[in-house]
């Protein structure tokens, strides 16, 4: 006879299972004996549990009693801290009224040696006598020391007597005082002039840093765009020394023709530095621009491209500047005006040349 029918589902499927009924019994004797043996397990726990209390007991009141006996050791040990902390007081007294003692006593001492110190020097003023050198008293010259200050005291009414040795000492200290308030005064003035002074050129410096930065970035400006148009595309720039101030820094020239890095002015060659110091020399006149320039073998390093530029950017300049350029550059002297020369038609006589070049308009 089969019971205790169950039902699985697995995978979609039906599964009927048969349970015999003996199975059963066979479990729950099983489980019985199972909790049987929990229960017995429980029970021994419960045991040791107990045991372990009884002896955790007998442990704390031993503790307890060893503990009560640390406290009466410490209650002796505070007892006998404060009895040293009231001796500890005591000397501490003691040794405060000593210092005090020592202190008074110091005190006492130097006022002595003070007094002492004062007597020696009335002695010197008066006697010029120094007490340290003066040997010790015999008995019979102690005994004469009321005789000497009688002597003393008469001395002292002659000198009385005598009146004032000097009639003429104050009227020689008014004219000493006023020289001495005249000196003053002249160095009073002195001393505000020289602050005026001071402030005044304070003043001079601050309009000459902002006209000098001012002029400097116009210049700076210019020399890069002369600069630009001498080496057709290069670059450069003025620089003043930093952390300087603008009166007193240096100013660095940096260049950097086409084609080459931007250097210092002491790394360009001979033309290209020319070129530079023109460039810099037009960018000057561009912001304070002069009637007359005289310019002295300038294009001497050029080469020929170089001489073409240097006389486009002259001409540039020539509306409001006139040129007066020493030469012998055959470039230069072709694009000038008019040419003035010195040449020797017999030996050792020289004669002035001029010929003026500038072409006339031709009418029709």
């Amino acid at each position: 006879m089969e019971e205790n029918i169950h039902v699985l589902y697995e995978d979609k499927a039906l599964l009927v299972l048969h349970k015999p009924a003996d199975l059963v019994v066979n479990i729950s004797i099983t489980q019985k004996e199972k909790t049987l043996h929990e229960i017995q397990q429980s029970e021994q726990a419960v045991q040791s549990g107990l045991e372990e209390l009884q002896r955790l007991t007998v442990q704390k009141e031993s503790q307890s009693e060893e503990v009560q006996k640390q406290a009466e050791r410490q209650h002796i040990f505070l007892e006998q801290i404060n009895q040293k902390e009231s001796q500890l007081k005591i000397v501490r007294k003691s040794q405060s009224e000593s210092q005090e003692e020592v202190h008074r006593l110091e005190l006492s001492r130097q006022e002595l040696e003070s007094q002492i110190r004062q007597i020696k020097n009335k002695i010197w003023e008066e006697y010029e006598v120094d007490l340290e050198t003066v040997p010790e008293l015999e008995a019979k010259e102690i005994e004469q020391i009321p005789q000497y200050q009688e002597q003393i005291n008469q001395v002292r009414q002659r000198l009385k007597s005598y009146g004032a040795v000097n009639l003429l000492a104050l009227e020689e200290y008014q004219k000493e005082k006023e020289r001495l308030d005249f000196l003053r005064k002249q160095r009073e003035d002195l001393i505000s002039a020289k602050q005026n002074l001071q402030a005044t050129i304070a003043r001079i410096n601050d309009t000459a840093r902002s006209l000098f930065l001012d002029t400097f970035e116009k210049v700076r400006l210019n020399f890069q765009q002369v600069l630009a148009g001498l080496f057709e595309g290069g670059e450069a720039d003025l620089t003043l020394e930093p952390g300087i101030d603008p009166l007193e820094a240096k100013i660095e020239i940096l260049a950097k023709p086409r084609g080459k890095k931007l250097v210092s002015l002491a790394q360009l060659s001979g033309g290209e530095k020319a070129l530079v110091a023109i460039s810099l020399l037009f960018s000057l006149y561009l912001v304070k621009p002069s009637p007359f320039c005289i310019l002295d073998e300038v294009d001497a390093p050029l080469d020929d491209a170089n001489i073409g530029r240097f006389v486009k950017l002259v001409r540039q300049f020539t509306e409001r500047t006139q040129f007066v350029i020493i030469t012998h550059n055959k470039l230069t002297m072709e694009a000038a005006d008019a040419l003035y020369g010195v040449t020797m038609t017999e030996p050792g006589e020289s004669q002035i040349v001029s010929v003026r070049l500038k072409k006339e308009a031709v009418s029709s």
